[in-house]
């Protein structure tokens, strides 16, 4: 009998039963924490919930704690590359300033905004106008030039 418990595969085959109660255990207590109302806890509670979901998973089923150096370094700098972008994320919401904008009807701020366009001269390097409506272009190589037929 202790020969077949030394078998890899049986082996392999604990290790992944242990490892679906433990993710199971983590899924009841997730959905127990969400019927709690502990306020800003419940963030903290649930993000280490899933802390301990990864670190199941990483280990067992991509098999991490069974290789080298190598690949846990590689998934250490990984994780410390997310946590980063995360705090210079959280880093520039913390500082950006939200100024509000007041609100005003659309059917006021139109004239308005015609106004201000008709008055102001066109910007150095503006883009040309459209031609006129019954424009055709002179048919010569190269740009082509607009002529207006005018009635005489």
């Amino acid at each position: 009998m202790s020969a077949r418990r030394d078998d890899p595969f049986s082996r392999e085959l604990r290790h992944a039963a242990l490892a679906w109660i433990a993710l199971l255990a983590l899924l009841a207590t997730t959905v127990a924490l969400a019927r709690l109302h502990l306020g800003p806890w419940n963030l903290v509670a649930s993000l280490g919930i899933a802390w301990a979901k990864t670190v199941v998973v990483v280990l067992v089923f991509m098999g991490l704690a069974r290789t080298g150096r190598l690949p846990p370094l590689a998934a250490a700098a990984g994780c410390l590359g997310l946590v980063l972008m995360g705090v210079l994320g959280s880093a520039d919401r913390a500082v950006r300033v939200m100024e509000g904008v007041p609100w005003q009807r659309p059917q006021k701020v139109a004239p308005v905004l015609r106004q201000q366009h008709a008055t102001q001269p066109a910007a150095v390097g503006a883009p040309a106008e459209a031609p006129p409506v019954g424009a055709r272009s002179s048919g010569a190589s190269g740009p082509a030039v607009a002529e207006v037929r005018r009635p005489a």
